[in-house]
């Protein structure tokens, strides 16, 4: 049965995303049917100072707020993995937000 698993960070912070998501499918060993995501568009930031950005090598600044970087994953759990013990994994790995289909 397909399932569907939500992941959500912000650009600055991709690289954490990307461990989250390598960590839970190693953990969970669950079969991807499809990924798909999205990044909302830059927003000009209301403050008159611009932030600094985070990394940066040289001093910099920059006008817009970190976009919302959405990605999902349908999967299914291997025939080994029964839907219970399933759930147990499923709860170790921090989850964002999971939404499981109604039968």
């Amino acid at each position: 049965m397909h399932q569907i698993k939500f992941f959500s960070a912000e650009e600055d912070s991709t690289r954490d995303l990307e461990a989250e998501i390598n960590a839970w499918l190693r953990q969970t060993r669950a079969r991807i049917v499809n990924i798909f995501g999205n990044i909302a568009p830059q927003t000009i930031l209301a403050s008159p100072q611009p932030t600094r950005i985070p990394g940066a090598d040289a001093p910099a600044t920059r006008r817009f707020a970190p976009s919302d970087i959405f990605i999902a994953v349908v999967y299914e759990l291997p025939d080994d993995v029964d839907a219970d013990a399933g759930a147990e994994i499923l709860a170790g790995v921090r989850p964002r937000n999971q939404v499981t289909p109604r039968s």
